[in-house]
Protein backbone atom coordinates (compact mmCIF):
# COMPACT_ATOMS: atom_id res chain seq x y z
CA UNK A 1 0.00 0.00 0.00
CA UNK A 2 1.70 3.53 -0.57
CA UNK A 3 0.20 6.85 -0.97
CA UNK A 4 1.46 9.92 -3.08
CA UNK A 5 1.19 13.36 -1.54
CA UNK A 6 1.59 15.81 -4.08
CA UNK A 7 0.78 19.12 -2.09
CA UNK A 8 2.02 18.68 1.51
CA UNK A 9 0.62 21.61 3.64
CA UNK A 10 2.07 22.97 6.80
CA UNK A 11 0.57 20.40 9.43
CA UNK A 12 1.74 17.23 7.05
CA UNK A 13 5.39 19.16 6.91
CA UNK A 14 5.54 18.90 10.74
CA UNK A 15 4.07 15.82 10.96
CA UNK A 16 6.94 14.68 8.51
CA UNK A 17 9.88 16.33 10.07
CA UNK A 18 8.78 14.34 13.88
CA UNK A 19 9.74 11.43 12.05
CA UNK A 20 13.02 12.52 10.80
CA UNK A 21 12.04 13.27 6.97
CA UNK A 22 13.41 16.56 5.39
CA UNK A 23 11.11 17.27 2.31
CA UNK A 24 10.38 20.89 1.41
CA UNK A 25 6.62 22.45 0.51
CA UNK A 26 7.35 21.41 -3.20
CA UNK A 27 9.02 17.91 -2.76
CA UNK A 28 6.09 14.85 -3.96
CA UNK A 29 6.18 12.50 -1.42
CA UNK A 30 5.40 8.51 -1.12
CA UNK A 31 5.07 6.56 1.60
CA UNK A 32 4.81 2.63 1.59
CA UNK A 33 3.06 1.36 4.39
CA UNK A 34 2.90 -2.41 5.03
CA UNK A 35 2.60 -4.64 7.60
CA UNK A 36 5.17 -6.93 9.09
CA UNK A 37 3.35 -9.84 8.21
CA UNK A 38 3.36 -8.44 4.84
CA UNK A 39 7.64 -7.79 5.32
CA UNK A 40 7.74 -11.03 6.87
CA UNK A 41 6.44 -12.90 4.21
CA UNK A 42 8.29 -10.57 1.33
CA UNK A 43 11.99 -11.96 2.92
CA UNK A 44 10.85 -15.35 3.31
CA UNK A 45 9.99 -15.63 -0.68
CA UNK A 46 13.35 -14.04 -1.40
CA UNK A 47 15.07 -16.07 0.62
CA UNK A 48 13.77 -18.93 -0.37
CA UNK A 49 14.01 -17.67 -4.31
CA UNK A 50 17.79 -17.00 -3.79
CA UNK A 51 19.88 -19.72 -4.49
CA UNK A 52 23.57 -19.88 -1.84
CA UNK A 53 25.98 -18.35 -3.63
CA UNK A 54 24.03 -15.92 -5.77
CA UNK A 55 24.37 -13.04 -3.76
CA UNK A 56 27.25 -10.59 -3.76
CA UNK A 57 29.39 -10.63 -0.59
CA UNK A 58 26.92 -13.05 1.34
CA UNK A 59 27.91 -16.44 -0.31
CA UNK A 60 25.91 -18.12 2.28
CA UNK A 61 22.40 -16.36 1.89
CA UNK A 62 19.80 -18.45 0.58
CA UNK A 63 18.96 -22.20 0.29
CA UNK A 64 20.07 -24.78 -1.87
CA UNK A 65 16.01 -25.67 -2.63
CA UNK A 66 16.59 -25.33 -6.50
CA UNK A 67 19.19 -28.42 -6.13
CA UNK A 68 16.58 -30.70 -4.93
CA UNK A 69 13.91 -30.38 -7.73
CA UNK A 70 15.37 -33.46 -9.44
CA UNK A 71 16.06 -35.76 -6.27
CA UNK A 72 14.37 -38.61 -6.11
CA UNK A 73 10.86 -38.58 -4.14
CA UNK A 74 11.24 -40.38 -0.94
CA UNK A 75 11.37 -39.52 2.98
CA UNK A 76 15.52 -38.79 2.51
CA UNK A 77 14.37 -36.30 0.45
CA UNK A 78 11.51 -34.74 2.49
CA UNK A 79 14.06 -34.62 5.36
CA UNK A 80 16.53 -32.39 3.87
CA UNK A 81 13.87 -30.44 1.93
CA UNK A 82 13.38 -29.52 5.72
CA UNK A 83 16.48 -29.62 6.70
CA UNK A 84 17.40 -26.68 3.93
CA UNK A 85 14.22 -24.41 4.86
CA UNK A 86 14.93 -24.97 8.50
CA UNK A 87 18.21 -24.09 8.59
CA UNK A 88 18.39 -20.82 6.18
CA UNK A 89 15.08 -19.39 7.65
CA UNK A 90 16.28 -19.71 11.51
CA UNK A 91 19.48 -18.03 10.54
CA UNK A 92 18.92 -15.51 8.25
CA UNK A 93 15.19 -14.50 9.56
CA UNK A 94 15.22 -15.36 13.37
CA UNK A 95 12.10 -13.56 13.90
CA UNK A 96 10.35 -16.22 12.05
CA UNK A 97 9.27 -19.13 13.82
CA UNK A 98 8.30 -22.00 11.76
CA UNK A 99 5.50 -23.76 13.42
CA UNK A 100 5.27 -26.66 10.76
CA UNK A 101 6.94 -27.74 7.12
CA UNK A 102 4.45 -29.68 5.35
CA UNK A 103 6.15 -31.53 2.22
CA UNK A 104 3.66 -33.48 0.13
CA UNK A 105 4.95 -35.52 -2.67
CA UNK A 106 3.14 -37.10 -5.84
CA UNK A 107 2.86 -40.51 -3.25
CA UNK A 108 0.63 -38.55 -0.84
CA UNK A 109 -1.18 -37.21 -3.39
CA UNK A 110 -1.14 -38.28 -7.01
CA UNK A 111 -2.95 -34.55 -8.13
CA UNK A 112 0.68 -33.43 -8.00
CA UNK A 113 1.91 -35.06 -11.14
CA UNK A 114 5.90 -34.02 -11.27
CA UNK A 115 5.89 -31.35 -8.30
CA UNK A 116 6.27 -30.86 -4.63
CA UNK A 117 4.00 -28.98 -2.85
CA UNK A 118 5.98 -27.27 0.24
CA UNK A 119 3.38 -25.59 3.04
CA UNK A 120 5.46 -23.36 5.78
CA UNK A 121 2.94 -22.76 8.60
CA UNK A 122 4.87 -19.47 10.32
CA UNK A 123 4.63 -16.66 13.12
CA UNK A 124 6.29 -13.81 13.21
CA UNK A 125 7.68 -13.02 16.70
CA UNK A 126 5.02 -15.20 17.87
CA UNK A 127 2.10 -13.23 17.30
CA UNK A 128 1.45 -12.50 13.72
CA UNK A 129 0.62 -16.64 12.10
CA UNK A 130 0.44 -16.77 7.86
CA UNK A 131 1.63 -19.32 5.47
CA UNK A 132 3.48 -19.89 2.58
CA UNK A 133 3.13 -22.25 -0.51
CA UNK A 134 5.81 -23.56 -2.49
CA UNK A 135 5.31 -25.56 -5.61
CA UNK A 136 8.29 -27.26 -6.79
CA UNK A 137 8.34 -28.80 -10.35
CA UNK A 138 9.46 -28.67 -14.03
CA UNK A 139 8.85 -25.16 -13.91
CA UNK A 140 10.86 -24.26 -11.06
CA UNK A 141 9.77 -23.13 -8.07
CA UNK A 142 6.27 -20.95 -7.41
CA UNK A 143 5.92 -19.23 -3.84
CA UNK A 144 2.44 -17.97 -3.15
Amino acid sequence: MAYVFDNINNQQLTQFKLYGIEITQNTQLLLTISTVTEIAKQNLRTLINTRRGERYMLPTYGTDLHTMLFQPNNDATKDDIQEILTSAISYWLPYININEILITTPEDDPLLTNEIKITINYSVNGFNTDSLIIVAGESGLQIT
